[in-house]
This record gives structure tokens, sequence and C-alpha cells, in this order.
């Protein structure tokens, strides 16, 4: 029996098993839009619109169409996402009158497998109802499409069924540079916390 059991700290050495702790905080090789193609994501905090636009670019890299759905008083701003290389003409943005109007976008953008990222700005927590996140997680599930949700504060609500919720964050740095990044503060797929920091040029109006 000995023979075909390896002792732990082999196994540990091989690199074919490893412990828990190890991956709290072990980031993706590569962020970008790959790491959220399927899933549930919440971003919040100040440097929120900006993430998102780095997602918006990777996709879009990738022969992704893109949507954008945006309440009235959302940050984005199609000159500034011009500015960080998206391609506006194959940008959708949507700007729905009411809640009814907003769910009944996003189900259709969703479910109708075209995009394979749809953004939902500054949209009140208190709109995705249980029922909601079940039918808008299933279609970005069933279509490898990302739903990701943008809030200015930390709203998940205690049921929330996102896959992946970031806490955004900019910093100043010299020369008018700026430091991006976030931490992931829920990731069902690689365990509580990790971070992922970039430094970047500041985009005038281009402040979430």
């Amino acid at each position: 029996m000995s023979a075909i059991r390896h002792p732990l700290d082999a196994l540990l050495a091989s690199g074919r098993v490893q412990r828990a702790h190890a991956l709290a905080r072990r980031a993706p090789a590569a962020w970008g839009y790959a790491e959220v193609a399927g899933r549930f994501v919440e971003i919040s905090g100040e440097a929120r619109t900006s993430i998102a636009a780095g997602l918006v670019l990777d996709a879009q890299r990738q022969a992704e169409t893109v949507a954008w759905v945006a309440a009235p008083d959302s940050l984005a701003f199609p000159p500034d996402l011009a500015a960080c290389g998206i391609d506006l003409d194959a940008l959708l943005i949507v700007r729905p009158a009411d809640t009814e109007q907003t769910l009944h976008a996003l189900d259709e953008l969703l479910r109708s497998g075209a995009f394979g990222l749809v953004i939902a700005d500054e949209i009140p927590a208190k709109v995705f109802s249980m029922a909601a996140q079940v039918r808008l997680a299933g279609a970005a599930q069933q279509h490898d499409a990302a739903f990701v949700v943008l809030r200015a504060r930390d709203e998940s609500q205690p049921n929330s069924l996102a896959s992946l919720r970031l806490a955004s964050f900019r910093r100043r740095l010299e020369g008018g540079r700026f430091e991006l990044g976030f931490e992931a503060t829920k990731d069902k797929r690689r365990g509580r916390t990790w971070t992922h920091a970039i430094a970047c040029e500041g985009v005038a109006g281009l402040g979430g």
C-alpha cells in the first residue's frame, strides 16, 4: 500500500495538490475578459468604471460585442471610453427609463447570445431580486457571457449570487499617473481574496 501512496510532503512538492491557504490570495495569471466570461460579477468602488472599461477593451479585442446598460446618472461617457481605445461602433449603450425596462433590457441582451459582455451601470441593488439574479446569471453562464454590475458602494445583498465581487480603488502616483486595482472579496473559483493593480495614465472624465 505504501508503494502507491505518496507522503503529503511529496505531493505538495509535486504541485499536484496545494494547501487551501495557498489559493486564498492567488490572482489569475492574466486578468481580463476571459476571467469573467460566463460569470455574474459585481464591481464597486471609485475605479469601477475604469476596471469595466478595461474589460470592454479586452472583450472587443476578442471580437466580442458589448452592451452597456446605464442609469441616467452613471459615470460612463462615450468620448472617455473611446480615449481608452474602445471601439464605440461595437458598443451598444442602453439607457432604460425605469426598473421594468432595465430588467427587460438585461434579459433580452443576455438571453440573445449576441453579447459577450453586458454591463449594468449604477442600477440599484434592489432591482435584482433573487429571481432576477437566477435568470440573469443563468443566461450569462449558458452563453458564456459576462454579466457585470457596477456600483459606487458595496451594496451587495446578503443573498447575492455573484460569482466574483471586486472592491476597486484608485491611487495617485507621481507624474500624473494612477494605480488602478481591486481586491476580489469573493471568488467562487479561487478562494476568498486576491488583489490586482496596474499603473496607467489618467483619462479626463473617467471618474469611476
